[in-house]
């Protein structure tokens, strides 16, 4: 065999062997895969959801189709939505891969869920003449329960002051009552309030003091409201009473010579049970002034 017919053969041998081994290629033993995405893991919260997807490829069936059936294996306390229902993939003229949508809930009630792992497993069998199963592909996701935050308990207010406060305004109010009622334990009758006396003279008024409650009391009296040219006093300033006593106290009254005459001048009278009570029995009176002028007799002539 000569040089040229070597190569020749050598050629022809090289041409053969690459035009079958594609032919091989194309009919490899179909299988299944399946990827998932974003991620492998998820952390979920009572009330909260996740979704992912889940991708089924077939590879090697040009020939024939693959029934695929999806499924789930579900940890106890989740749910999982996602459609599982079968499909085909591969064959002349079908699609080599299938995407279904995976729904992760925790419901809102959820407590205390135990974290696992969420199985995705699918199975298929070729649709020729003879089907034989080909082998499962599988996914695990990892599930993890995350317990809420539970908020601390607020501080119930601090009422302490305000619960100080109204006691002691209430205090304050029941004793300043107390104080001003028993400051009114005096009662003072006038016969006449308003009198008439001559300018440069005076006149008394008859006042009664009277005790009505029943202990013994020192009622004390002042006056008021006079003008400083004018005197006025009462005959005991002090009156000791005993409970239920009264007493009549005089009230003298003098008017000025310089005092208008046909005025009306008023003014107050006070008095309190004892000397730690404030002025509140109050009596208003009146001096009406006169201008009378007493001529005298003339006297008889001497013989």
């Amino acid at each position: 065999m000569t040089i040229r017919s070597l190569t020749f053969l050598i050629a022809f041998l090289a041409i053969a062997t690459a035009s079958v081994q594609p032919a091989a290629a194309q009919d490899p033993n179909p299988s299944l895969r399946s990827t998932v995405e974003p991620a492998l893991k998820y952390s979920l919260g009572p009330g909260q959801e996740e979704t992912f997807t889940w991708t089924i490829l077939a590879a090697g069936a040009q020939a024939a189709a693959i029934q695929v059936t999806p499924s789930l294996v579900i940890p106890a306390g989740w749910t999982v939505a996602a459609d599982l229902a079968s499909f085909p993939l591969g064959g002349p003229t079908g699609a080599t891969s299938k995407v279904i949508a995976v729904r992760l809930i925790l419901p809102p009630d959820a407590a205390d869920v135990a974290s696992g792992d969420l199985l995705l497993r699918a199975t298929g069998t070729t649709t020729a003449s003879q089907a034989q199963p080909i082998q499962p592909t599988q996914q695990t996701v990892s599930l993890a329960y995350v317990a809420p935050i539970v908020p601390p308990a607020p501080i119930p207010p601090d009422y302490t002051w305000a619960i100080v406060s109204a006691i002691v305004v209430g205090v304050i109010f029941i004793a300043l009552f107390v104080y001003w009622f028993q400051a009114r334990r005096v009662r003072l009758v006038i016969d006449h309030p308003i009198k008439r006396f001559n300018i440069g003279t005076g006149g008394s008024y008859k006042v009664v003091v009277t005790n009505p409650s029943k202990v013994p009391q020192n009622v004390q009296l002042r006056v008021l409201g006079l003008p400083k040219e004018w005197s006025a006093a009462f005959s005991f300033p002090v009156v000791p009473l005993s409970g239920g006593e009264r007493s009549e106290v005089p009230l003298w009254v003098n008017v000025p010579i310089g005092a208008a005459p046909n005025t009306h001048q008023a003014f107050r009278i006070q008095a309190r049970p004892n000397r730690f009570s404030p002025w509140i029995v109050t009596r208003r009176l009146q001096v009406d002034t006169l201008d009378v002028v007493i001529t005298p007799k003339p006297t008889a002539a001497a013989p």
